[in-house]
């Protein structure tokens, strides 16, 4: 069967809704419960924008949250149509680390630069929140690693610009300080950035420099939320 008439006729299967949004040719919102066919709906846009609409392949993004959803979702559009292995179908975090590794010098990185585990993480606030050198400052007396962890995944979260401004750190103790930036050096001498790293940078860069931006003719994001 021709892939033209095979996606018609897969769309044919689709309920009114999910049909209009396959269909839809302007930006789209589609907020749905878990098992209403959404990531369905995705995959068929991608098929059809290609089929019908003549969007080059390799000028599709589609962005979910986790490794599991981005392979289900690579193959079911493999399915649909013959080139589909040249969407560019990735998670939030493998295609943040992926554009970094392009631009590395804006993040004083080399391209190999190593993604650290929480578990590598967790080590690292852990020996320098025991560190004596930092035993005279504010704070250190009761400084806790997992709540320094938490308080430096935060203000990682919350900013889009490379360095945490010094008002998201008013609320922090001079020896919490003391280990963000110890923890901060130490990532930087083993070419490392961690998870939430991945994300501030890649924003940061896209942010001051918007001729880095790749430009795609569609991005669809499933499970944006997350």
């Amino acid at each position: 069967m021709p892939y033209k008439l095979q996606i018609e006729k897969t769309i044919g299967f689709l309920n009114g809704r999910q049909k209009e949004s396959v269909l839809c040719n302007s930006n789209l919102l589609v907020l749905a419960g878990a098992g209403s066919g959404k990531t369905t709906v995705v995959t068929i846009k991608v098929a059809n924008d290609i089929i019908n609409n003549g969007v080059v392949p390799n000028k599709i993004l589609c962005i979910t949250f986790t490794n599991k959803a981005s392979k289900e979702m690579a193959e079911r559009i493999s399915r649909l149509i013959p080139n589909g292995k040249d969407v560019n179908v990735s998670t939030f975090h493998s295609w943040c680390a992926s554009f970094l590794r392009v631009h590395s010098n804006y993040i004083n990185r080399t391209r190999n630069f190593i993604i650290v585990d929480d578990d590598d993480v967790k080590k690292l606030i852990k020996f320098f929140c025991a560190d004596q050198n930092a035993e005279s400052l504010v704070g250190f007396s009761s400084l806790n690693p997992d709540e320094v962890l938490y308080k430096i995944k935060s203000l990682k979260e919350s900013e889009t610009d490379f360095n945490i401004s010094d008002k998201a750190m008013s609320d922090l103790t001079e020896a919490e300080i003391y280990v963000l930036d110890s923890y901060e050096r130490k990532l930087q001498y083993m070419n490392a950035i961690d998870f939430t790293d991945m994300i501030r940078y890649a924003t940061a860069i896209m942010k001051d420099n918007s001729s880095l931006i790749p430009v795609y003719q569609r991005v669809f994001i499933d499970e944006f939320q997350d």
